[in-house]
């Protein structure tokens, strides 16, 4: 008879839709626009910047943020060479490891997430010393990147990313092979990583892609406003993911997905300096 296999059928199906209901969620994430905060010494700025850095993550946390994107360049920055921008870049362990006091700045971003139980993306450049048994070292001793670095809610190192298509070649260094970054969430949501010039390139985006992943977090500085009208969204449409995009700045910023902008709600200026988080409720 066909009425057994009919029966199993409608059970498995039964079963498809709740299994599916089951892996389906939402998370709640946040965009910064944020403006570069001046001062008397490269320490001093970042100091500064990442004060505001702070009170934004303590803001979208008290509304329930899970995730917070910072924009490029947000913690300042003197980009005319590479000895210019020193003064701005980290030496930094690998993603796993323990992050202690002596890690400087490092050590505020993963207390902070832990504090406020949420993740957080941030733009930095690091420093990597190197001498002549590295075939492809700089002539100055040192590689230096532009750097995406992600914290967990528990204020674990979750990733690092090295910017794969460098604008800023008087400054940075450019990984070969292009980096491939991703970070699984606490809710289980897997990211791909990936800053401002790479949106122009196929790879590592393609790669991440290609490993099933459909969530980006992004930081830029695109000083357009066909970024947030026309780019991000044409790109979500195009890899078929969500786009978590802080773009530097008042402006331009934006979540989407498929093409679509995803519906924000602005926070008010938040203090000391008057950053403004957009944060939306996301589908996963």
């Amino acid at each position: 008879s066909s009425l057994p296999i009919i029966m199993v059928g409608h059970v498995l199906s039964v079963l498809c839709l709740f299994i599916g209901l089951c892996l389906a969620g939402t998370y709640h994430a946040g965009v910064v626009e944020h403006i570069p905060i001046g001062g008397a010494t490269p320490n001093d700025t970042i100091l500064a910047n990442t004060e505001q850095y702070l009170a934004d993550a303590a803001y979208a946390s008290s509304q329930g943020v899970d995730l917070l994107v910072y924009p490029e360049f947000g913690l300042g920055g003197n980009y005319t060479d590479r000895d210019s921008i020193l003064p701005w870049c980290l030496e930094m362990p690998q993603p796993g490891a323990p992050i202690t006091p002596s890690d400087g700045i490092l050590f505020l971003f993963s207390s902070t997430a832990r504090k406020y139980n949420i993740t957080m993306a941030i733009n930095t450049c690091e420093v990597v010393p190197c001498d002549s048994s590295v075939p492809s070292c700089p002539s100055d001793g040192r590689f230096q990147y532009n750097t995406e670095i992600v914290f967990g809610h528990m204020g674990e190192f979750l990733a690092k990313y090295h910017k794969s298509h460098v604008a800023l070649k008087q400054c940075f260094d450019q990984p070969d092979p292009y980096d491939v970054v991703t970070f699984k969430s606490a809710w289980g949501v897997t990211f791909g990583v990936f800053v401002c010039f790479d949106i122009a390139f196929s790879e590592p985006v393609q790669a991440i892609h290609a490993l099933g992943v459909r969530h980006f977090v992004y930081s830029s500085e695109i000083p357009l406003f066909l970024a947030s009208d026309v780019l991000f969204p044409a790109w979500s449409l195009r890899y078929g993911s969500t786009l978590l995009a802080s773009n530097l700045g008042p402006k331009y910023s934006g979540m989407y997905v498929d093409g679509t902008t995803i519906p924000a709600t602005r926070s008010p200026p938040i203090a000391p300096a008057g950053d403004v988080v957009l944060m939306a409720s996301v589908n996963y």
